[in-house]
């Protein structure tokens, strides 16, 4: 009785570190893919800054549109947004 209690035990001390291990493995996967996320967020605010300047400097649409890699949706909508003049 007392070894089986000890195997017990140990499986369910064993069990908790697999646990905890799993956590800390999702815990840095989930700060890795927000990095990620953070640094393509910032660069595509960075290419919409961009957009908005040529927008102010009245460089024609399709530039932009070949330059910066946007959709002209998406730049319509930044000069709607940001009230670019045109």
């Amino acid at each position: 009785a007392y070894r089986r209690q000890l195997i017990e035990w140990d499986y369910e001390i064993e069990k908790e570190e697999l646990k905890k291990e799993a956590r800390e493995e999702g815990l840095q996967e989930g700060r890795e893919e927000g990095r990620e996320e953070g640094r393509e967020e910032g660069k595509k605010e960075g290419i919409q800054k961009i957009a908005i300047r040529m927008l102010q400097e009245d460089i024609d649409i399709n530039m932009i549109i070949k330059i910066t890699g946007l959709k002209e949706e998406e730049i319509e909508k930044l000069k709607k947004n940001r009230q670019v003049k045109s």
